[in-house]
């Protein structure tokens, strides 16, 4: 169902039933009576005729039109999907359209070592990686940060808060790389300096659906919350989200107010924390919005 409100939050980035009426098949049983009078059969046999055409072709129109409505009912609703959203409610955050590609970054800035060199899980690992123009795609509201290109992603932890927002480019020194249940994080940088003016690459989520391999790219989807899971760390909820043929994980913050049967977009990262399965895949709503 569609909700009337709409939320925003910190990210500067779904079962008709149809019953079918069978006809009733009407059965109509004539009984003649054995009768002298030559002429009373006649008039009988008539009568029986005339009855029993017209009671044909009743059934008959009156069948035709029940098959013709119920197949077009039957049609109509498969099609609709109540939370498809139309063109003037599709939103991407502080984005606008033009701002934003689908599909995968040609870039290479140096993320595929980030990857190679990431430590075991809750293992840190001293490096020396230099990353550079890699596209911010995503900005937490503690200052926290994304970055993508052609080899994957890969997000920060506790560096500070530099201003950034996504589209900007970032070129840094990695130093220091730790591994978050399975969610690697940059937690130390020696150097880092920003630009303006790229666009930020999204995953349709809805269309091609997300797994492990899409850890810390940015997916944009629509769908609807199926079901609450419950608090999942101080101040964010946990919620069954199905969009498209999929369903995963969406954590959001509590003050959203999600509840089910909305309907959704969110544009967030791909998370994991290996000590709840729930986060296996799961999206991560830095940008929420109900409509």
């Amino acid at each position: 169902m569609r909700s009337i409100h709409s939320v925003g939050i910190g990210f500067a980035l779904l079962a008709l039933g149809c019953s079918f009426g069978s006809d009733d098949e009407v059965e109509d049983t004539f009984l003649l009576e054995a009768d002298a009078d030559t002429d009373a059969d006649s008039d009988s046999d008539t009568d029986s005729d005339s009855d029993s055409d017209a009671d044909s072709d009743a059934d008959s129109d009156a069948d035709s039109d029940a098959d013709s409505d119920a197949d077009s009912d039957a049609d109509s609703d498969a099609d609709a999907d109540p939370c498809e959203p139309t063109a003037s409610e599709i939103t991407y955050g502080s984005l606008s359209k033009s701002d934003v590609n689908f599909g995968t970054p040609t870039n290479n800035s140096g993320i595929g070592r980030l990857i190679s060199n990431t430590p075991g899980t809750n293992e840190s690992a001293s490096v020396n990686i230099e990353i550079t123009d890699a596209v911010v795609s995503a900005v937490a509201s503690n200052g926290d940060f994304w970055i993508q290109d052609k080899n994957g992603g890969f997000r920060t932890f506790g560096l500070g808060d530099y201003g950034l927002t996504p589209g900007n480019k970032v070129t840094m020194t990695v130093t220091t790389i730790f591994n978050y249940y399975g969610l690697p994080e940059i937690t130390e940088v020696s150097s880092i300096s920003a630009t303006s003016g790229s666009k930020v690459t999204f995953i349709d989520g809805t269309t091609n659906g997300v797994d492990i391999s899409n850890l810390s790219e940015v997916v944009w989807a629509w769908g609807e919350i199926t079901a609450k899971q419950g608090e999942c760390g101080s101040g964010f909820d946990c919620f069954d989200y199905s969009y498209g043929s999929n369903v995963t994980t969406l954590r959001a913050e509590t003050d959203d107010g999600l509840q089910i049967g909305d309907c959704v977009q969110v544009a967030g990262p791909v998370d994991q924390y290996d000590a709840d399965p729930r986060y296996n895949a799961a999206l991560n709503g830095y940008f929420v919005n109900t409509y």
